[in-house]
């Protein structure tokens, strides 16, 4: 074999290896649950555990999110996300007043969610607020890139 051929069978072999790991990494990352089609299964009056069901686990307290937006803020030196426009809103309104229990946030990686719960647990309340990464990664831009 010649020496220009070993070295096409090398860099063919070094790109192969170079996509299928890109593949894998794009394959395996989960998908995002905190969406737009997440927010619109969610429906007033659910439980929370039905909540954590769609969402993929559990969300954290009003002061828990200030908190991780402060570490990541201070992390950045600028708040960590751009918000891309889109703000929905949905909740109970009960003898013309806005009933606010706890609610609970929800992170994805292209926006969040806030729940507020009645006292018996239940979704009165849910806002979606959809946002991109102020310095987004390799994998935020090859995801938007190919649409996913």
């Amino acid at each position: 074999m010649s020496i220009m051929k070993r070295k096409s069978v090398r860099i063919g072999l070094f790109l192969a290896i170079i996509l299928l790991g890109i593949g894998g990494v794009l394959l395996l990352r989960p998908p995002d649950r905190v969406t737009r089609a997440s927010w619109d299964k969610i429906r007033i009056g659910m439980t929370e555990k039905e909540v954590e069901a769609i969402l993929g686990g559990a969300g954290i307290s009003g002061a828990e999110f200030h908190d991780h937006m402060r570490v990541l803020e201070k992390k950045m030196g600028k708040y960590p996300f751009d918000y891309d426009g889109i703000v929905l809103g949905e909740q109970e309104v009960v003898k013309n007043l806005t009933m606010w229990g706890p609610a609970k946030t929800w992170f994805g990686r292209r926006g969040r969610m806030q729940i507020g719960f009645d006292d018996g647990g239940h979704v009165e309340s849910k806002t979606y607020h959809g946002w991109r990464p102020a310095e987004p990664n390799f994998l935020d831009m090859l995801h938007d890139w190919l649409g996913w």
